[in-house]
């Protein structure tokens, strides 16, 4: 269902002329702390803001400066947390810049608990805006040979995100974009830009596994030449089969991501992206805490410009570059190790039930000659900050969690233990007996 609600005036048109000189897509995610915020411009000029993030606004407009053009055609949060909303009405009330239509994929003014979330709802819907469901598209420059089509592949304001999967979390229920550039052909298929906001990859609650649901939904149909990583490169999402769905092997990957207090990204998932396409095609526009590579320049602002029959992307402040379609494509690199499970060094996928079992098995299936294994790190079940900083210790050996209270898995956590090191190994236990307290 879309509904379309129009305010009594609209506010006046572009600033300045528009151009259908320019190329087919400039996508540019914008360097400014922790947080998410992309402006998309078509080839006619017209224009659309996904996201901006608290602490966002000076560099969005500094870029919507630089190219001339303080209108913007859309303006869409993915989702209602602050490192993604935060700036968005700040930016809409700047002087001389104007918005067409606001998108999102709120249904009520208590979809969100906070002062921000609240004022932005106030401000859209006294103005021009759309409420989005999954299926529905809006775009830029219709009718245009290089037509820009946002689509939407899920959003669960309603309680239930894409395949009718219940979420609860403000994560999960965000809007999923596919973004598709008419009139251009790379192999065969049309530039294609994807990005999932925050969304999760696992199904642990409050978190939800959304990205399988859009794998299991959409499968081959995810795969993009350019991605936006989700939750900004979050160990809870960015899974090795939403890898393989979404990344096309020449894709480049934007990581926005500055200095926060969750580990993002985690650097698991940045090898895991560097694996996967190749480093050199891995952009981030800061270090984030969780970041391997804090002495190499960060990217900045990340520029993706598409032409017809291919796309450059470039960090503005570290001066890197990486180009598709591959001219020599060669044999996509393996996964990294801490995705692989199985020893003949293939993925696989363990179902499990919880975090704790689910280490286990993983160990299990990854580590089945305990001679293979020097060390043992045990982190809580409930803290993912001690799991996520703790994996830097594991060297040749598995991550388990325990829960805060023995639900009878304690003992299979020790015997665990007992199989791989016995009395002999190296075992990290973080936090110490307050946090893990078997």
């Amino acid at each position: 269902m879309i509904l379309i609600v129009l305010a009594a005036f609209v506010l006046p048109g572009p600033v300045s002329a528009r151009t259908s000189q320019g190329p087919p897509l400039l996508l540019t995610h914008v360097a400014f702390g922790h947080g998410d915020a992309a402006i998309y411009r078509a080839a006619c000029g017209e224009q659309a803001l996904i996201d901006a993030g608290r602490g966002a606004a000076d560099e969005v407009l500094a870029v919507l400066r630089e190219q001339g053009d303080l209108h913007i055609d859309i303006v869409s949060p993915s989702h209602a947390d602050a490192d993604h909303l935060g700036d968005i009405v700040d930016v809409a009330r700047t002087s001389g810049v104007t918005v067409g239509t606001f998108v999102d994929g709120f249904s009520s003014p208590s979809d969100h608990d906070t002062a921000t979330y609240r004022d932005y709802h106030a401000h859209t819907r006294a103005r021009p805006h759309q409420v989005v469901d999954i299926g529905d598209r809006v775009t830029l420059c219709p009718g245009h040979r290089h037509e820009v089509t946002f689509e939407v592949l899920s959003v669960g304001y309603d309680g239930t995100a894409v395949n009718d999967l219940p979420v609860d979390e403000a994560n999960d229920k965000g809007i999923v974009w596919q973004v598709t550039v008419a009139g251009t052909d790379i192999d065969g298929r049309p530039f294609t830009v994807f990005t999932g906001g925050d969304i999760n990859g696992v199904d642990h609650s409050p978190r939800a596994d959304v990205e399988g649901a859009l794998v299991a939904a959409y499968g081959n149909r995810l795969a993009s030449h350019h991605v936006k990583v989700t939750h900004h490169g979050s160990f809870f999402s960015n899974t090795p089969a939403w890898r393989v769905a979404t990344v096309l092997p020449d894709a480049t990957v934007a990581i926005p991501a500055g200095s926060n207090a969750y580990g993002h990204p985690a650097p698991i998932v940045v090898d895991e992206y560097a694996d996967h396409v190749g480093a050199d095609r891995v952009f981030q526009t800061q270090h984030g805490d969780g970041h391997p590579g804090e002495g190499s320049p960060a990217d900045g602002n990340i520029v993706v410009e598409a032409a017809i029959d291919g796309w450059t992307t470039t960090g503005t402040s570290s001066g890197r570059t990486a180009s598709g379609p591959r001219q020599d494509p060669s044999t996509p690199p393996q996964p990294h190790d801490e995705w692989i499970v199985s020893a003949s060094g293939r993925v696989s996928f363990v179902p499990f039930a919880d975090p704790t079992s689910g280490s286990i098995a993983v160990s299990q299936a990854r580590w089945p000659d305990p001679a293979a294994v020097d060390t043992v790190v045990v982190a809580a079940s409930d803290d993912f900050a001690d799991a996520l900083s703790g994996t830097a210790l594991s060297g040749a050996g598995p991550l388990l969690l325990v829960p805060p209270h023995d639900d009878g898995s304690w003992a299979d956590v020790q015997h665990e233990i007992d199989r791989l090191v016995g009395e002999d190994g190296t075992v990290y236990v973080l936090g110490g007996p307050a946090a893990v307290p078997f």
